[in-house]
């Protein structure tokens, strides 16, 4: 995403490059795959469903990542495009210098990101199914949650990570 930015402007610093890069993609239409060149053709039966963000992976060969990106996932992405494009914004017609970008990046506490959250253990008998079962469990969960909540404005959040111990 940032060597697309940097194609479209060659000549800029690094504070436009910053700015540029939240208003490309605060405003870029999700549904176009963001990529460098154009490949010769890619078929991907997953993506048929895609209705929110189009995205491959950056690899040789090229392949299709768009069916992990859920509705809720696309909401976060697009809020955190168009957060980060208000506040580089609002920097610069301040006239901020920046001494380092580590002025305007800050860590964001777990607590006051996440009101409600839930936590689940997947405890197995034995060590050899744990994982595979663990991740059946995540995947499981991870989708039912998705299909009950992303149609729900005031959900803005959704995250999910496992620990396998």
């Amino acid at each position: 995403m940032i060597m697309k930015v940097l194609l479209l402007y060659p000549d800029s610093n690094s504070i436009e490059l910053i700015e540029r890069f939240f208003l490309t993609y605060s405003t870029w239409n999700w549904k176009t795959p963001i990529r460098i060149k154009t490949p010769k053709e890619i078929v991907n039966e997953k993506q048929k469903n895609q209705e929110e963000i189009t995205v491959y992976s950056p690899t040789f060969s090229e392949n299709s990542l768009t069916f992990k990106i859920t509705k809720l996932n696309a909401k976060i992405i697009k809020n955190e495009f168009l957060n980060g494009f208000y506040e580089i914004n609002e920097l610069i017609q301040n006239n901020k210098q920046l001494n380092n970008f580590g002025e305007i990046i800050e860590g964001n506490k777990f607590i006051s990101k996440y009101q409600n959250y839930i936590i689940i253990s997947c405890v197995t008998n034995s060590q050899i199914n744990q994982e595979k079962f663990c991740n059946f469990v995540e995947n499981r969960i991870k989708s039912e949650i998705d299909e009950q909540i992303c149609n729900i404005d005031e959900v803005f959040l959704n995250y999910l990570k496992s620990w396998i111990y």
